[in-house]
């Protein structure tokens, strides 16, 4: 099993988050010690990935496993998550209410229960098919926690419920000139292909139910510019339940985090982003 590669980065939350909007110089110096590998370099680790993933993946551009990490590695991985320091990203809390934190494995930060998942993700690149390759994978991946979403009440019969995160594609590139060379120039973002996430939640009913809020809403079939979901062919809600792996094409697939709405309730995840030079 592949335990990563050389000297890798546990990066301190900086940016924001699965899309980063710092400037050049922040953006550089904060990644500087991120390594790319190629696929193969975690072929035969992780749990294996079903065939009808790999049909779904390419017939949908979007997939979901059940079960995928064992219930012992999820309960690991959940347990690092919750000792984890997080920060909110650069985005407004509007947009995004969660708080992330960069992690990889074999570094001193990283416990062993947490770098077991990490690698279990980064794993699935080598299980696409070969007509998707060259495949690579960042040292890093994304540990995020979304908690209870805070309710503002307006008079006596309005509440907003501000939490979760609006609807976006993984791979987006800045209309900004300026912006754009820069994410240009990093491959971490500018070269997504796929998105790999898996849920570290308690299990039990309430996340299975949807009972706590918080599903991955996916609008499948979107118009390249719809950035809402209204021409969506298809609105799919995702419950965060725990093992459950969910993939899709980072460049097409438009989604959303829905806020967790079970009082003091945290939704642990953690995100990779699957990289290809013709992304």
């Amino acid at each position: 099993m592949a335990t990563g590669g050389g000297a890798l980065l546990a990066a301190t939350p900086t940016g924001s988050g699965d899309q980063d909007t710092t400037q050049c110089s922040t953006s550089t110096s904060t990644k500087a010690a991120v390594m790319i590998q190629p696929a193969a370099f975690y072929a035969g680790a992780g749990p294996p990935l079903p065939r009808t993933a790999i049909t779904d993946l390419r017939r949908r551009g979007f997939a979901v496993v059940d079960g995928w990490l064992p219930p012992a590695e999820v309960a690991a991985a959940r347990e690092a998550m919750q000792q984890l320091e997080y920060r909110k990203t650069l985005q407004s809390k509007a947009t995004r209410s969660d708080r992330v934190v960069w992690v990889a494995e074999g570094v001193e930060s990283t416990p062993p229960g947490l770098a077991t998942a990490v690698v279990a993700l980064k794993s699935i690149a080598a299980r696409l098919p070969l007509e998707w390759h060259p495949l690579e994978v960042p040292s890093r991946v994304m540990a995020s926690v979304y908690e209870t979403a805070a309710a503002t009440v307006h008079g006596t019969n309005s509440i907003d419920t501000v939490g979760g995160y609006v609807a976006h594609r993984d791979h987006a590139p800045p209309e900004d000139d300026d912006v754009y060379w820069c994410w240009k120039s990093d491959r971490e973002q500018s070269e997504r292909r796929f998105t790999a996430i898996v849920y570290l939640n308690d299990p039990g009913d309430a996340w299975e139910n949807g009972d706590n809020g918080g599903q991955l809403r996916v609008f499948l079939g979107a118009d390249a510019t719809d950035c809402v979901g209204l021409t969506a062919s298809e609105v799919v809600d995702v419950t965060p339940k725990a093992g459950r792996l969910v993939l899709f094409d980072a460049k097409t697939t438009l989604h959303a985090v829905l806020p967790v709405t079970s009082p003091g309730v945290s939704r642990y995840a953690l995100s990779c982003w699957i990289l290809s030079p013709t992304a």
